[in-house]
């Protein structure tokens, strides 16, 4: 796609077949500008956008994108990639309930606290087998990850999702793995835990900490 293809102005986004949206911010990550739609239409369903600038080296959507073109999970999210703007890849995804509350769903909220001890537990495995490596560990951590999952008796399908988000991510990187908080988990309209956005790359992240510092 042309990077002209698509145009944010004034809360205006112009697509690539010519058809506008109104957005407005719901939110900002490290590398991401996130906008929801505002629908022209009574019942329609809002969509989201990603903006992620083209040089930040952040390929955490474009590895979900390339996922969901394949396969079907109920616990991913449904991501592909909408175009380009001047300076930024485009990503457009359904609307979930975000960030994870206990309330919203006891069984996801619990799901995630497993994820998370977890994800904890084999990061500082990890740690102490080599704090030096530990950044280019992440497929380790996210297979030790699941492995505990599984002892835990995590739901086959939560597994499964994981498994296929472990696979994809590897594919862009040692320094990729899982992270699992509140901020970057969902539920569908049926209470499903959703893994919005449980992947991030250690390396490019320390990198902008360590800028930010100087």
């Amino acid at each position: 796609m042309l990077a002209e293809e698509m145009r944010l102005k004034k809360g205006e986004l112009t697509l690539p077949d010519g058809a506008t949206c109104t957005l407005r911010p719901i939110g900002k990550g490290a590398f991401a500008r996130v906008y929801c739609t505002t629908p022209a239409k009574r019942g329609q369903k809002p969509k989201v956008y990603a903006f992620i600038k083209d040089d930040a080296g952040d390929y955490s959507k474009e590895i979900f994108s390339s996922l969901t073109e394949n396969e079907h999970s109920k616990h991913i999210p449904k991501v592909k990639r909408a175009g380009e703007t001047h300076d930024s890849y485009v990503y457009e995804m359904p609307l979930y309930k975000t960030p994870l509350r206990r309330e919203d769903s006891p069984t996801a909220w619990d799901q995630y606290k497993i994820l998370r001890k977890c994800r904890d537990d084999a990061w500082f495995k990890q740690l102490k087998r080599d704090m030096r490596m530990i950044v280019y560990q992440g497929y380790a951590i996210m297979d030790d990850t699941i492995q505990c999952a599984k002892k835990a008796k995590t739901p086959s399908s939560l597994l499964r999702a994981l498994a296929l988000i472990r696979d994809a991510a590897s594919n862009y990187g040692s320094t990729y793995t899982f992270e699992f908080a509140p901020r970057n988990l969902a539920t569908d309209d049926k209470g499903a835990l959703i893994l919005l956005d449980p992947v991030y790359d250690q390396e490019t992240m320390l990198k902008k900490r360590v800028r930010r510092r100087r």
